[in-house]
C-alpha cells in the first residue's frame, strides 16, 4: 500500500475524513524558513518537502495522544477565534501564534512547576543528546543539526564520564566520613 501525506482539510474536501479519520496518523512538518538554520537543511530534506516526525500515539489509561490531538483541532484550536496561521499551537487567550520567546517561557514555567527547577529549552538538546549517545546519527537528525555539532556541543556524555572517577571518589569520602568520622589519617589537598 501506497502511503500517502494528506491534510485533514485535503481529506474533508475529498469526503474521506470520516472513513480514514481513526487510520490518521500524525507528524511533525518543518520547512526551511521553520528552522533558525534551515538554510543549512541538506537538501535530500529540501528536495522531499522538508523534515518530517511521525508523532508516536502513546497509550495513557483511557486515551492516545491522538485523542488529545483531534480534540485539540476540532475544538480546542479554534477556541478563541479563527486561526490565520497554520501553526498546531497558539497563546492561551488569543488565536496568535507563539513566538520563541513564548515557547522559551512556557517550556521553562513547566519545568520549573514540575521540578522546582526552570530548565530553557536550550538545555533539552544537552539532556536528550546526552540521555542516548547510542543514537548519536539519528539523534542529531532528529534535533536539525550534524553530528559534529551534536557530539561537541550537545552530547554531554564525554564530560560525565571525564567527571565519574572524582564523583566517585567524592561520594567515597562523604560516605567513611558519616559512617566512622574523621578518624585516621586524612590527606586534603596533597
Amino acid at each position: 500500500m501506497k502511503r500517502l501525506f494528506y491534510s485533514v482539510q485535503e481529506l474533508k474536501d475529498r469526503g474521506q475524513w470520516e472513513k480514514y479519520k481513526d487510520q490518521v496518523q500524525f507528524y511533525i512538518h518543518h520547512m526551511a524558513e521553520d528552522f533558525k538554520t534551515g538554510k543549512s537543511m541538506t537538501p535530500a530534506l529540501l528536495e522531499n518537502g522538508g523534515w518530517w516526525a511521525e508523532i508516536p500515539n502513546i497509550s495513557f489509561d483511557t486515551t492516545s495522544l491522538y485523542d488529545y490531538i483531534r480534540r485539540w483541532l476540532e475544538w480546542g484550536r479554534g477556541s478563541e477565534g479563527p486561526m490565520s496561521h497554520n501553526f498546531f499551537f497558539r497563546h492561551t487567550s488569543t488565536p496568535q501564534p507563539l513566538t520563541a520567546q513564548d515557547w522559551r517561557s512556557r517550556i521553562r514555567t513547566i519545568f520549573e512547576r514540575w521540578t522546582g527547577v526552570p530548565v530553557p529549552p536550550k538545555n533539552l538538546r544537552k539532556m536528550f543528546s546526552t540521555q542516548f549517545p547510542q543514537y548519536k546519527k539519528g539523534a542529531a537528525l532528529l534535533l536539525q543539526h550534524s553530528e559534529a555539532i551534536h557530539t561537541t556541543d550537545y552530547d554531554m556524555t564525554h564530560t560525565i564520564v571525564i567527571m565519574k572517577p572524582v564523583m566517585d571518589a567524592n561520594q567515597q569520602f562523604i560516605q567513611s566520613t558519616l559512617a566512622g568520622g574523621l578518624e585516621g589519617d586524612l590527606e586534603i589537598g596533597a
